[in-house]
């Protein structure tokens, strides 16, 4: 990670009011809803208004002092979704997924919570690849950064599919078959989750892992969770696997004594989606410490397994706060 410098470029006039209708951006509860406005300023550009949540049950649980840079992630995506959505002519209801995201933090500092307002900043958003099927986009790659306070503060990119609603359900019926999944299978292992300041944490309800073995663990599934689970899916949300990665690197870095204390941003994350997580299946995250950079920055390999196959791969890079954390 490095600092960015401050950005000096024009920005569209853009409005902080009120967010955006909270289908473009796949989502039911208003609270989940973080875009408030967006602009075209060329044939694949884009720059929309962002407000990042202070008081949050899940991105607000935190024990570093700081704002969370991963809900920079969730903006990113609610921005490619509305870019779809509003610019590309995707129907709304059509099933989106991402297959690779790309995530990296340029200035940490940018997050620095003042405790007196929610960050508002601005997304500059670019398509970068289309691909279309008797005139259904089916394939977008999009890059975007998002500044906070006049900073670059991080950049984000990624490959996004989408597929009719029958042929999503075409797939997912043919996924399941394969992998001989019927609804009526053994139950899942009754959750131990770990404590949560074991994983920069505070309330119970936001840990999804419990230990499997050294530096391995289990992902536990709440279906009921607020944020994890906005609206029901049939399959294990992107978001809760993205709290794994992050739960369980920390976790395993600071077991290895690679982080002094299990408190840490996520700066930079490298995700493969291979296959969907199922919710009625065990998923497990096998964590390996690759190294740590002189300023203690630690570089984390994490690979997601169901039923015996690799579903997902993650490289993360860890970096310690660099203000003293919450207590």
């Amino acid at each position: 990670m490095s600092e960015a410098p401050t950005v000096e470029s024009d920005t569209p006039e853009l409005s902080y009011e009120q967010t955006v209708p909270r289908g473009l951006v796949h989502v039911r509860a208003l609270s989940e809803v973080f875009i408030t406005d967006s602009v075209r300023t060329g044939p694949d550009q884009f720059v929309l208004g962002a407000q990042l949540p202070r008081a949050h049950s899940m991105w607000s649980d935190r024990l570093l002092a700081d704002h969370d840079p991963l809900v920079s992630v969730e903006v990113g995506r609610q921005a490619a979704f509305l870019i779809a959505h509003r610019y590309c002519e995707v129907p709304v209801g059509t099933k989106m997924f991402l297959e690779r995201l790309d995530f990296r933090v340029h200035d940490l500092s940018a997050f620095a919570d003042n405790r007196l307002s929610p960050p508002e900043g601005v997304v500059r958003a670019e398509l970068l690849d289309r691909q279309e099927r008797e005139g259904f986009l089916t394939v977008m790659e999009f890059r975007g950064e998002l500044e906070l306070g006049g900073r670059l503060a991080m950049e984000v990119s990624g490959r996004i599919q989408m597929l009719r609603r029958a042929e999503y359900e075409i797939l997912r019926a043919q996924g399941r078959a394969r992998k001989r999944l019927d609804g009526t299978g053994n139950p899942l292992p009754e959750p131990r989750p770990a404590a949560p300041s074991e994983v920069g944490r505070a309330d119970t309800r936001n840990m999804v892992i419990h230990p499997a073995g050294p530096r391995r663990f289990a992902l536990i599934v709440d279906e009921t969770h607020p944020a994890y689970f906005d609206h029901p899916h049939d399959h294990v949300t992107g978001s809760l696997l993205l709290e794994m990665y992050r739960q369980a690197t920390i976790s395993a870095a600071h077991q290895a004594g690679a982080l002094p204390v299990p408190v840490a941003a996520v700066t930079a994350c490298r995700l493969r989606f291979l296959e969907f997580a199922e919710l009625d299946a065990l998923t497990e995250c096998e964590v390996s410490v690759v190294g740590t950079s002189p300023d203690g920055v630690v570089e984390v390999h994490a690979t997601l397994t169901q039923l015996g196959a690799r579903i997902a791969d993650a490289e993360v890079e860890l970096t310690p706060p660099l203000r003293p954390s919450l207590s």
